[in-house]
């Protein structure tokens, strides 16, 4: 029983690790003289440099790694630094945009083996702001405009969709931008295919593709070639 206890321990230390960073150098969000004289949130929000955060005010240069005040102090980098040790398998992790370095020093792993494969991390970053901290999301599940202080955007390509009717003060959610060949849904939001049409952009079989309003092109339905006999010469 001990041999089998001594090598179940050697086994489990030899696990592959994920990529954490060495909470023992990392800088907590600490108060600065100024923002923690301030006592309330109003007046400390009000204050350059600073924001109310766990019930205090403090300096926004001094948060941590992972500390945030709106999305744009955020980005999304390799979960996995170089040389860190680490596998790099296309996994990425939502930090501070001026403390990117201090994660990549700080990150160490003890990895014996490295998994055969790549993802492709489509992800954004974004500032959770119940508790100001950066987290990687996907772009269709970003609640986007809204009428608070710090809102969220939609990445690229998305665009922020609204109730209908629109509620005064209210939210919206991401949609994928539609392209010239698709419409969007009405109710559901989602993009259809539309009668547009190009030499890369083919129509139904029963369709062909034809002019309509100069530029623009459609999908309209082909007539049938007539098969009339010549009767009667001439």
């Amino acid at each position: 029983m001990q041999l089998f206890a001594l090598l179940l321990a050697a086994s489990l230390a030899f696990q592959p690790r994920s990529a954490v960073a060495d909470s023992s150098r990392i800088p907590s969000a600490a108060k600065h003289k100024t923002c923690a004289s301030l006592q309330k949130a109003t007046t400390c929000e009000a204050k350059a440099g600073c924001t109310w955060l766990n019930k205090a005010c403090v300096e926004i240069a001094s948060l941590d790694i992972f500390g945030c005040v709106q999305d744009s102090d955020c980005v999304a980098i390799p979960l996995a630094p170089p040389n860190s040790g680490c596998c790099n398998n296309g996994w990425l992790i939502a930090v501070n945009s001026t403390k990117v370095d201090l994660y990549n020093e700080t990150t160490k792993c003890n990895v014996k083996g490295c998994p055969q494969y790549v993802v492709k991390d489509e992800r954004v970053s974004i500032c959770t702001f119940s508790n100001h901290t950066c987290a990687m999301i996907a772009p269709a599940a970003i609640v986007c405009g809204g009428g608070e202080r710090y809102v969220h955007s939609c990445t690229s390509s998305y665009s922020c969709i609204f109730p209908n009717p629109p509620e005064i003060g209210g939210s919206g959610l991401c949609y994928p931008d539609c392209t010239k060949f698709q419409t969007r849904n009405a109710t559901s939001h989602v993009c259809e295919p539309n009668a547009a049409c190009s030499p890369t952009h083919k129509c139904p079989s029963t369709q062909v593709c034809s002019p309509s309003n100069g530029a623009q092109t459609k999908c309209t339905k082909a007539s049938l070639p007539c098969l009339c006999a010549n009767v009667g010469g001439g």
